[in-house]
């Protein structure tokens, strides 16, 4: 990312001045100065001030010439694109800035492969509305919303072949309402209720085919009461917990 105290040496000291860093400044009128900062003949920075001010893009180079971070600046501020690129070429993220706060779309990738990891809007510097993140390999793993900057709304967990594995509800930021998770396949394999990220209230879980396996209520996220067992679809046996615990079988 381009330095704050370089560049505001670049605007206040003239060429020969500026500490171990050679400053290339070009006067294009109107106010409009173009600065190029060298190492060792090498563009580290380079961009352009409006009346004293950062604007347009201003890009910051790797050690290799590679560009590293372009930032679009509008009267000192942040406003438009950024983006941040390896040694290599290969994009980190893209982002959106208006007014020094992030606004509008954010996508991060895997630098290793250049595939897209997640992708998530903002709003006035709050995550706001859907997002995606993704496996490494490029396949959903993740859906969801955002409010200001809280998780709410429904949530989906994939697996990397595709499949539902798992969803549930959001209210401001912490699981609750219904759950469901899924096999492999897509049926259900359990279901029930969550509060405060824990499981409360009833839940079955079940066998491939949909049979009832096994069914009870959950306090604060653990067994409690009478628990039924079941096979082939018919009540084998009863069990009790008390707060996680088993104290009783029938």
């Amino acid at each position: 990312m381009i330095k704050v105290i370089s560049l505001l040496c670049v605007a206040a000291l003239p060429y020969t001045s500026f500490a171990q860093l050679d400053t290339v400044r070009q006067n294009e009128g109107g106010g409009r100065i173009y600065i190029k900062v060298l190492s060792n003949d090498a563009i580290v920075d380079e961009g352009y001030l409006q009346d004293g001010k950062l604007d347009g893009a201003w890009t910051n180079y790797h050690s290799n010439g590679e560009p590293n971070t372009i930032v679009v600046y509008s009267k000192g501020h942040k406003n438009g694109m950024a983006m941040k690129m390896t040694d290599e070429g290969r994009p980190e993220y893209i982002r959106h800035y208006r007014q020094d706060k992030l606004d509008g779309e954010q996508r991060i990738f895997n630098t290793n492969t250049g595939k897209l990891l997640e992708v998530v809007h903002y709003a006035n510097g709050f995550k706001q509305g859907s997002y995606r993140k993704f496996f490494q390999s490029g396949a959903l793993q993740e859906r969801g919303n955002y409010d200001k900057g809280v998780k709410t709304g429904k949530l989906e967990h994939f697996s990397e072949g595709g499949k539902l594995a798992y969803e549930v509800n959001y209210d401001n930021q912490e699981e609750a309402g219904t759950a469901v998770h899924y096999f492999p396949d897509g049926e259900v394999k359990e279901q029930g209720s969550v509060k405060n990220d824990k499981r409360s209230g009833f839940w079955k879980e079940y066998m491939h085919g949909g049979s009832r396996e096994i069914e009870g209520n959950y306090v604060e996220g653990e067994k409690d009461g009478e628990w039924k067992e079941f096979y082939n679809g018919k009540e084998e046996r009863s069990v009790t917990y008390n707060k996680g615990k088993l104290i009783n079988k029938k």
